[in-house]
């Protein structure tokens, strides 16, 4: 994915600085030092964004609702979740302009990239062809 936002955290497979390039050079850039800038954000009582995309497995709240529901139990109402799944949704087609959009306008904090399963029902899968999506 080939786009910027400010301050956000990619988790699932694609893990990314802060203030960088979302994978602009790799799907596998290291981001471990940004968790301790958001959990401070947390600790601090600030307002946390975090966006869960997907396929079906988070359309539907499957996957996402017991980690709102955890998060919230936990850090209290300074974290806003949401969730956005797309049914049959590929790497492939959560970069079309209307979902980069989508996330751009979210502007979160932590982006939760929940893909690949639709990408490896295909019968002629390759990951090196999954990968390449991913960059």
């Amino acid at each position: 994915m080939i786009f910027r936002l400010k301050r956000a955290i990619v988790l699932g497979i694609l893990v990314c600085g802060l203030g960088t390039s979302l994978c602009a050079q790799s799907a596998w850039i290291p981001g471990r030092s940004n968790y301790s800038a958001l959990y401070a954000g947390i600790k601090a009582k600030k307002s946390i964004k975090i966006m869960h995309i997907g396929d079906s497995h988070i359309n539907r709240g499957y996957t996402s609702a017991p980690i709102r529901e955890a998060l919230l139990n936990r850090y209290g109402n300074n974290i806003n979740f949401s969730f956005e799944g797309i049914n049959g949704a590929t790497y492939a087609s959560w970069l079309q302009p209307q979902n980069i959009e989508l996330i751009k306008n979210e502007a979160p904090d932590m982006l939760i990239i929940s893909l690949g399963t639709n990408d490896s029902y295909t019968r002629n899968f390759s990951s090196e062809k999954l990968r390449a999506s991913m960059e």
